[in-house]
C-alpha cells in the first residue's frame, strides 16, 4: 500500500527513480516478482515504476549488501548498488517511454 502510494507524491520520471531506490532494501527472489508486479499493477502503478522497483529489489537487498561488504571493499559495494539502481531506473524509463509511444 505504501509503495503504491508513492505515485501520488512523485510525478512521472521521478517516480521511476524513487521506486528504484525504494526497492533496494527489499529482498525479492524470482518467485516473488510476478505476484508483486501483479499487485502493484492492480493498484494502477505504471509499468515503468513497477519494473524499476522489481529490478532494484531483485538486484540488491540489505542481506546481499551485508554479504558483499564482507567480501569486497566499500567502494565496490557502493558501485554495485549504484549500478543496480541506475539500471533499474533506465529500464523503468524505457518501459514508460514505450508505453507512451503506443
Amino acid at each position: 500500500e505504501a509503495i503504491a502510494g508513492l505515485q501520488q507524491r512523485f510525478p512521472g520520471a521521478l517516480l521511476v527513480l524513487v521506486m528504484a531506490l525504494a526497492g533496494v532494501p527489499f529482498y525479492v527472489n524470482s518467485a516473488m516478482v510476478v505476484p508483486i508486479a501483479v499487485a502493484l499493477l492492480a493498484k494502477d502503478v505504471a509499468i515503468g515504476p513497477v519494473a524499476a522497483f522489481l529490478v532494484s529489489a531483485a538486484g540488491t537487498s540489505i542481506p546481499e549488501v551485508i554479504l558483499l561488504a564482507k567480501l569486497f571493499r566499500a567502494p565496490l559495494v557502493v558501485a554495485h548498488v549504484v549500478a543496480i539502481v541506475a539500471s533499474a531506473t533506465l529500464i523503468g524509463l524505457a518501459l514508460d517511454a514505450l508505453v507512451h509511444l503506443t
